[in-house]
């Protein structure tokens, strides 16, 4: 928080909170959502509830104020262990449309996408996707050169992903924003990759835990 003290912040906080009951519904809607637009989670971060109670999970997300769903695959991410690694597109669909909540993207772990991949495109086909979105290969992050080989295959990917009718993206760990032969990975694969076919979900979170400042790199590529 630029220029905002913690202690200002917790005094704004108790202020907002205890005011609470002078503020309309309609007033702490629109503060929380000022975009307008649907407000979502990552499934990873619900794996817990979601392999404990799956149709109460979702239920229950929704009532916290949840529309959308940023869904990884259950092949991994936390759910290759349970029941749901194996649940099909139409049930997971069926749930969570239920509970009121809607899907646009998945992310895939690299080996589901080039091991696997007509098998990942019917899933996504089957849970109406409009993104696909891909981790980095984990055994190519050591040098520049690995990170341009990373690039070469998003391109191919992105490429592929386009014929089936689906958009490319591409989601960051930590591991991007640390410099490898005098060289940040993130940039790399910017000016590596087609603009046209792969976009960049970018994680503030794991950029934060690299020692990185997201708005310096938000606002370095706005359009990507």
């Amino acid at each position: 928080m630029h220029g905002i003290s913690r202690r200002h912040f917790l005094g704004r906080t108790a202020i907002t909170l205890t005011g609470s009951p002078f503020l309309s519904p309609g007033t702490w809607r629109l503060n929380a959502n000022p975009l307008n637009m649907p407000i979502g989670f990552q499934a990873y971060d619900a794996r817990k509830a979601l392999i404990k109670d799956f149709d109460r999970a979702w239920r229950t997300l929704a009532g916290y104020g949840f529309q959308t769903v940023d869904l990884v695959s259950f092949a991994g991410y936390g759910y290759e262990n349970s029941p749901l690694s194996n649940m099909s597109a139409k049930h997971i669909l069926h749930s969570m449309n239920a509970a009121g909540i809607s899907c646009e993207n998945c992310q895939y772990e690299y080996n589901e996408l080039h091991n696997s991949y007509e098998k990942k495109i019917r899933f996504s086909h089957e849970l109406g996707l409009k993104n696909i979105v891909c981790a980095p290969a984990m055994g190519r992050t050591k040098t520049a050169d690995d990170w341009k080989w990373q690039a070469g295959q998003l391109n191919t990917l992105g490429e592929k992903v386009k014929r089936d009718g689906f958009q490319l993206g591409y989601h960051n760990h930590e591991i991007e924003f640390i410099e490898v032969n005098g060289a940040m990975p993130y940039q790399i694969l910017m000016e590596e990759t087609d603009p046209k076919l792969v976009k960049f979900q970018i994680d503030v979170g794991n950029l934060t835990f690299a020692g990185q400042d997201a708005l310096t790199w938000l606002t370095r590529y706005p359009t990507r």
